[in-house]
């Protein structure tokens, strides 16, 4: 059975789904986009901060994002490398990370955001414990250590490196520049 229409059934049905689409368009422009980002955040963070419930974002993007746990007490703090240290580059590009610190103001953990390095290498790197190696460290003193990297996985061991220390090094340098100004 075949429906054609005419005339302004035609402009009525035509003129519906236009609308429909266009409704469906503003819907999704006006969508927080930040809930869809800040789940995926949130989960890869867990893996620094087990208990970790909500997320505090600043209004400048370029300090601390605060972790709280369900009861939304501080745990500590977390931030991206990316995209600052998205010109380093491992064996086959920029190998973002997420940092993580305690109130003390301690690395407390280190993660790998999504990247195209080889999984075997990143594999070898993690149960060698490379991530281990920044543990502890005082954020701001990360400059003044020296880091190994693993042997078979150097470039992406010394991106690694690079891209946390450009990232806390420049957080550190935005700061003092607050500070004097205010």
């Amino acid at each position: 059975m075949r429906i054609f229409l005419k005339g302004k059934a035609l402009n009525l049905v035509l003129s519906a789904f236009l609308i429909l689409v266009l409704q469906c368009g503003i819907l999704w422009a006006l969508e927080d986009k930040n809930k869809v980002y800040g789940k995926a955040e949130l989960e890869q963070i867990k893996e620094i901060f087990i208990n970790a419930a909500h997320l505090l974002y600043p209004k400048d993007k370029d300090i601390w994002i605060k972790v709280l746990d369900k009861d939304k007490h501080l745990l500590g703090s977390v931030i991206f490398t990316s995209p600052y240290s998205d010109k380093i580059k491992g064996y086959r590009g920029p190998v973002p990370l997420l940092i993580g610190i305690n109130k003390k103001q301690k690395i407390i953990g280190v993660s790998l955001c999504p990247n195209k390095e080889t999984p075997s290498i990143l594999k070898v790197i993690k149960k060698k414990g490379f991530f281990d190696s920044f543990t502890g460290v005082f954020w701001k003193d990360i400059e003044k250590n020296e880091y190994d990297s693993i042997t078979g996985a150097t470039r992406t061991c010394e991106a690694i490196i690079k891209s946390l220390k450009l990232r806390l090094n420049i957080l550190s340098a935005d700061i003092e520049k607050k500070l004097e100004t205010e």
